[in-house]
């Protein structure tokens, strides 16, 4: 990808929920590698926005561009694919970590099987590849003894344990740009830096946005 081409290019994104406009005109682009923070106070629509970006809400109503680049062809408009090609695009070009890890993660399967459904589902690889994968992953977040806890429900793991699985669920696929959701909102301050260190670790080590 060229240098000054942005890997994400939104345009006059606008976002309402029945009659109500409440994100006006949000125009943003991202390069390869790059950091971008929406800040705003509670209920301004940072979480919305980018949620949208994805159609994550599915009852906003989602108005203008969105771009994705890709190597080997020209940019996606994010807002015009179809459903089953924005799957495709979730998890292996943009994923996402969410603010309460409980929400996302299913509390009925280990973390483990969680992070290797998503491996198995956008790379095709076998149940026991993918299942290595997973251990390696959550290794890679700061998990102790990523061997058992893998086999752990989420209500076993500590706050700051699932969202590192979260993290590490997110990171399965190599996606190119992560949107996270104020990530640390739930975890005490010692924590919060750990993970916010993490993040800027693990950007640094895969080059993604």
């Amino acid at each position: 990808m060229s240098a000054d081409k942005p890997l994400l290019d939104v345009q006059d994104l606008r976002i309402a929920f029945g009659g109500k406009e409440v994100v006006h005109g949000v125009s943003l682009s991202l390069r390869a590698g790059e950091k971008l923070a929406l800040v705003g106070e509670s209920g301004s629509g940072k979480s919305v926005t980018a949620l949208s970006l994805l159609k994550l809400i599915p009852q906003a109503r989602v108005g203008g561009q969105v771009w994705l680049s890709r190597d080997e062809a020209g940019p996606r408009d994010l807002l015009g694919l179809s459903a089953a090609d924005l799957r495709d695009v979730r998890g292996q070009d943009i994923a996402t970590i969410f603010q309460e890890p409980m929400t996302a993660l299913n509390p009925l399967f280990p973390v483990g099987d969680q992070i290797a459904e998503v491996i198995e589902l956008h790379q095709r690889v076998p149940r026991a590849q993918a299942w290595t994968r997973a251990v390696e992953l959550l290794g890679s977040t700061g998990v102790p003894e990523p061997e058992r806890r893998v086999q752990a429900f989420p209500h076993q793991l500590s706050g700051g344990q699932r969202q590192r699985a979260m993290i590490a669920m997110a990171l399965a696929c190599r996606p190119r740009l992560l949107l996270a959701d104020e990530p640390t909102t739930a975890l005490d301050v010692t924590v919060r830096q750990q993970i916010l260190g993490l993040l800027d670790d693990l950007q640094r080590r895969t080059g993604m946005a």
